[in-house]
């Protein structure tokens, strides 16, 4: 990791200003900088509760960490992105397939959406419930609904349809590879 140092850094101003252009509210982002494994044990100002974020860290290690940090702050139908999946190395991509395996092992507690490359190389999961699972849905398929409308967003293996009612207070957290 200390190989890295300084090389694959997304400056600040830079990340705010994407977020700005998207109309997201930047007094609901804490970003932390620095390497995610010097940061975890500390938690400091880190989030108790994360309905959204996005792990942008290239490699296997921090990418694992990280997934495994959020699954304890996340309530069911928070979304995480996991950038660079399957692209150019094949941290992200082993990181989220164990992280999968591991936490559907016994029940289904999040869903693994890959989208059409087009849109760049990332994967989408979101924590669920057993009830939020298509019922009758073909075996290995299901569809999504992110719109809340009761519609079929996408058809895509993995998906899931509707919430569980519960509110979250939604917060973002942007965590990238920054020395």
């Amino acid at each position: 990791m200390d190989a890295y140092a300084g090389t694959m850094a997304s400056p600040i101003d830079l990340v705010l200003a994407r977020l700005n252009d998207i109309g997201f509210p930047g007094r609901r982002c804490v970003i932390h900088k620095g390497f995610f494994e010097n940061l975890v044990d500390a938690k400091e100002n880190f989030p108790t509760r994360v309905s959204f974020a996005f792990v942008d860290f290239d490699l296997y290690e921090p990418i694992k960490m990280a997934l495994s940090f959020l699954d304890t702050v996340t309530p069911v139908g928070a979304q995480l992105i996991v950038d660079d999946y399957d692209f150019f190395s094949t941290g992200a991509k082993s990181a989220v397939d164990e992280f999968m395996a591991e936490k559907n092992a016994e029940a289904e507690r999040y869903s693994l959406v890959i989208p059409n490359l087009r849109y760049g190389h990332f994967a989408l999961l979101r924590k669920m419930s057993r009830s939020q699972v298509v019922e009758g849905a073909a075996e290995g398929s299901s569809y999504s609904d992110f719109a809340g409308d009761g519609e079929a967003d996408s058809a895509q293996v993995g998906e899931v349809v509707g919430g569980d009612g519960e509110e979250a207070n939604l917060s973002c957290t942007y965590l990238s590879g920054t020395g």
